[in-house]
């Protein structure tokens, strides 16, 4: 037996055990709930006070991934409300963390027949709703007993976001005013920290599109996916 030999059958003797050298303990294995359907959904993402740009990279009736623009100040357990295109709001909470990536975790399961409903928005070569543009449009809300001005904070075919300063109940009906064009109708689909996302009772106007566009400088192709949302109906 060489020297090197002879140490490790002396420290091996006469230390315990729990103070050898032990073999590295791997890395746990994440093991999600459900499986993932892979997505590519433009989100605004909610979460103390601020709102941030990402991306839906995939989702379950547990929980999604999520893709930021710029890695924002997140940590495990931040609460997290997304916002994606005329889907109802997900609200839950971090799970982990990786450079512009991270996980969410549900505060509760989705049903699978919500997760195939808007399996469409995810597949690739089916027509989708265009996505949300992010604006600061003014305008005015109006409703039972109710006469407020709000700043409208995304938009698109089916919905928008807006400022409020209020807590709207779920549901309300809604008409919104924007300087130089006709109301548009719809209803309160969520309601959190003076925000509220209102869906829309049909497609929005292409005129409507076109103004909005124009006054808030938005990329062509947001009005010609508002233009084909548009086309589908008709050719359906």
């Amino acid at each position: 037996m060489d020297a090197a030999g002879l140490a490790r059958s002396v420290i091996d003797a006469i230390l315990p055990a729990r103070f050898r050298p032990q073999p590295p303990i791997p890395a746990p294995v994440e093991r999600r709930a459900a499986p993932r359907k892979q997505a590519a959904l433009s989100a605004s993402v909610i979460t103390g006070g601020r709102t941030h740009r990402g991306q839906i990279r995939n989702i379950s009736t547990t929980g999604l991934t999520l893709v930021f623009d710029s890695p924002p100040q997140l940590f495990k357990g931040a609460h997290l409300l997304v916002c994606a295109g005329a889907l109802a709001p997900f609200t839950g909470s971090v799970r982990w963390i990786a450079g512009r990536e991270c996980g969410m975790v549900f505060n509760s399961a989705l049903a699978e027949e919500v997760l195939d409903d808007t399996s469409a928005l995810f597949d690739p070569g089916k027509r989708v709703r265009p996505g949300r543009a992010k604006i600061h449009l003014v305008a005015a809300v109006s409703a039972p007993g109710l006469e407020r001005r709000v700043t409208i904070e995304n938009i698109g075919s089916g919905g928008a976001q807006l400022a409020t300063g209020l807590s709207l109940p779920v549901d309300t009906g809604v008409m919104i005013h924007i300087d130089g064009m006709l109301p548009i109708g719809g209803h309160v689909r969520w309601s959190q920290a003076g925000r509220c996302g209102v869906m829309f009772n049909k497609l929005l106007p292409v005129a409507a599109g076109e103004e909005i566009a124009r006054r808030c400088a938005l990329h062509s192709s947001w009005l010609d996916e508002l233009r084909e949302a548009h086309a589908a109906i008709v050719d359906a």
